[in-house]
């Protein structure tokens, strides 16, 4: 949304709940008509069918009352309505998938790896009901493009607010002495907690651990306090925000690693802007393996080579002015 305010353009958000008394029965009509119309069958599975249709009432509720919108900014795409009532109502709808659904919905629901097929499918199918579409990473644009949806690039940057939060990070820890590494993840995400106990094991096989000092800090980590017991290792359990930036500024560097999952897209620039080195393997960085500060390794002993390393001081990573001027004219076009 900042990139849009800082150009002039007003944003008006749709409230959370749609003003009438709760009808369940007819949210769920029109939930179940909606997901046999897409073949989106997980949502009998999951219950999500009261849920479509509340989606549905909201846009109908908000929609007819005849103000004008230009367009509609679609950022949750477990759904189709959305693109729908775009239509029905004549306003163009810019699609801003923070990720691809379908691999959360492999990972969070724990499916088996070839239901990825079926949620792709059905993603697909939504993504190309939209006007514009801006993919946050190369590869998802390059998917998409390569499954007919003619999607651009708009990488994540932070919020004025974040940058502001992020930029005095950087300039307390220029007075604090880094002796940690730290590991920021939530163990109730089934992709993150993998990547979190391979990394360890893999920090394990330093040849000196005993000179390593890591935190491990998120939410419900402390869960993995008998899994991974090591002198090493301090695992600090579920932070504050408060807590967090305290640890920020005494980190020598971020580490990150994913066996699989869709990257951690949004916390590198947000470490990079605190002046924070990231460490990470290359499906941990994706589309930010060229941001210097971020140094990525394949193996264990590319890994452990870096954690000797000086750093040099982080630059904050440039804004992606150029793919932001794309996001704009597309924005303005539908005006």
């Amino acid at each position: 949304m900042d990139i849009l305010v800082k150009n002039g353009i007003c944003v008006a958000e749709l409230p959370q709940s749609y003003p009438r008394k709760t009808r369940p029965i007819a949210d769920r009509i029109v939930g179940v008509i909606n997901s046999i119309q897409d073949r989106d069958w997980d949502a009998f599975r999951l219950r999500r069918l009261g849920g479509i249709g509340q989606i549905f009432h909201l846009y109908e509720s908000e929609l007819a009352k005849g103000d004008r919108y230009d367009a509609i900014l679609w950022e949750t795409l477990g759904e189709s309505i959305t693109p729908k009532m775009g239509k029905k109502y004549g306003i163009p709808v810019i699609a801003l998938p923070q990720n691809l659904e379908s691999f959360f919905k492999v990972y969070f629901y724990q499916r088996k790896p070839e239901a990825i097929f079926e949620y792709l499918r059905w993603e697909i199918y939504a993504l190309k009901l939209a006007d514009f579409v801006f993919a946050i990473s190369a590869e998802e644009q390059i998917v998409l493009r390569n499954h007919g949806v003619d999607a651009d690039y708009l990488p994540y940057y932070p919020s004025r607010r974040l940058i502001s939060l992020y930029s005095d990070i950087r300039r307390k820890r220029k007075k604090h002495k880094k002796n940690s590494f730290i590991i920021l993840g939530s163990a109730n995400n089934h992709a993150t907690r993998e990547g979190i106990i391979e990394l360890v094991d893999w920090l394990h096989y330093f040849r000196d651990n005993s000179l390593l000092e890591v935190k491990l800090i998120g939410n419900k980590t402390e869960s993995l306090k008998e899994t991974l017991d090591y002198p090493w290792l301090k695992i600090c359990g579920t932070a504050t925000q408060e807590e967090i930036e305290q640890y920020l500024l005494e980190t020598k560097a971020v580490l990150i690693h994913q066996k699989k999952g869709l990257g951690v897209l949004t916390r590198i620039p947000e470490m990079l802007i605190a002046g924070i080195p990231v460490i990470t393997n290359r499906i941990g960085a994706r589309s930010a393996t060229h941001l210097q500060g971020v140094y990525v390794y394949d193996s264990p002993e590319e890994l452990h080579s870096m954690l000797d390393k000086e750093f040099d001081e982080v630059p904050p990573p440039p804004p992606p002015t150029k793919a932001e001027e794309r996001f704009i004219r597309a924005v303005l076009a539908v005006k």
